[in-house]
C-alpha cells in the first residue's frame, strides 16, 4: 500500500501537541498547545469550534456514518483517517472511481463487515493520497513496536492511543491529553461533551489498560505526557485531575 505517513514525520518536532477526545474534561481546553489533534466527536465539540484543530483523526468503520464524520471539516484543518475509512473521504481520496472501486471491496469484505472495528489488513494500493491529509495502517499491539520510526498505529487503546501514536511520530516532547477520561468520575452517568444522540460508543475494561502501555513506551520514548481533568489513566502526570467540568 502507498501510505503518506512518511510526510507527517517529525513534521512537528519538539512540539507540545494536544489530543482531544470526547468526554467532558475537554472543556478545560484553552488552545494553550502548539499542535491540536481531534479524535472523532471531539471534533464538533465547542472548545473544538472555538478554537480549531489542525488534525481529525478517526479509526473505526463506523466512522463515515457519525454526524461528526462530516462536521469535523468545519473545525479541522487535515485529516488523517484509517485505510478503510479513506475511501469514503472525498478529501483525502480525490479520485470518485477509486473510492467507489475500493468501497466495493469493502462491502464484499467478511472480514470488514464482521470485525466490529473494521479490517486491519485493508491496505489498497490508493494512486494518490490528497495533501494535507494521510491515511495511517492499524497493527495489532503484538504486531508493531512503539517507537518515533514506527510505520503503523496500535489499536486498542481508543483512537486517542492511535492520535497518541501519531503525536508520537510527529516529533511531540509533550502530549496533553483532554477529554480522555476513560472511564466517568464517581456519581457521573455522562460519557460525551457533546450530545451524542443514538450514535452509542464507549470505554470497554480493556481500553485504559491498553492506552496505559502505549503511553508507557512514549514515555520510554521521551515524551512527557500530561492528563488535564478526571482521568482512569495511570501513566500520564495529572492536572486538575479530581474534577471534572461540569
Amino acid at each position: 500500500m502507498k501510505t503518506n505517513i512518511e510526510n507527517f514525520r517529525n513534521l512537528h518536532d519538539g512540539a507540545r501537541i494536544t489530543i482531544l477526545g470526547s468526554s467532558p474534561t475537554i472543556k478545560l481546553y484553552e488552545g494553550e498547545e502548539d499542535v491540536a489533534i481531534a479524535v472523532n466527536g471531539a471534533s464538533i465539540c465547542d472548545v473544538v469550534k472555538e478554537f480549531g484543530a489542525d488534525y481529525f483523526v478517526c479509526g473505526d468503520k463506523n466512522s463515515p456514518s457519525r454526524k461528526w464524520f462530516e462536521e469535523s471539516r468545519k473545525t479541522c484543518k487535515s485529516r488523517l483517517v484509517a485505510s478503510f475509512i479513506a475511501p469514503y473521504d472525498y478529501e483525502v481520496i480525490l479520485n470518485s472511481l477509486e473510492r467507489d472501486i475500493f468501497r466495493d471491496i469493502l462491502v464484499e469484505n467478511g472480514n470488514h463487515q464482521n470485525h466490529y472495528g473494521g479490517d486491519i489488513r485493508f491496505t489498497p494500493d490508493f494512486q494518490e493520497i490528497a495533501s494535507p491529509h494521510g491515511v495511517f495502517i492499524y497493527a495489532d499491539l503484538w504486531e508493531q513496536e512503539i517507537s518515533s520510526d514506527q510505520r503503523r498505529f496500535c489499536r486498542g487503546g481508543t483512537i486517542s492511543g492511535v492520535a497518541a501514536q501519531i503525536a508520537l511520530v510527529m516529533g511531540a516532547k509533550e502530549i496533553h491529553l483532554y477529554g480522555c477520561s476513560f472511564g466517568r468520575p464517581n456519581g457521573s452517568n455522562v460519557h460525551y461533551a457533546y450530545n451524542n444522540g443514538i450514535e452509542t460508543g464507549g470505554i470497554q475494561h480493556f481500553h485504559p489498560i491498553r492506552m496505559d502501555y502505549i503511553l508507557s513506551r512514549l514515555v520510554e520514548e521521551g515524551v512527557r505526557i500530561v492528563s488535564h481533568g478526571f482521568t482512569k489513566l495511570r501513566v500520564p502526570e495529572k492536572i486538575n485531575g479530581l474534577t471534572s467540568p461540569q
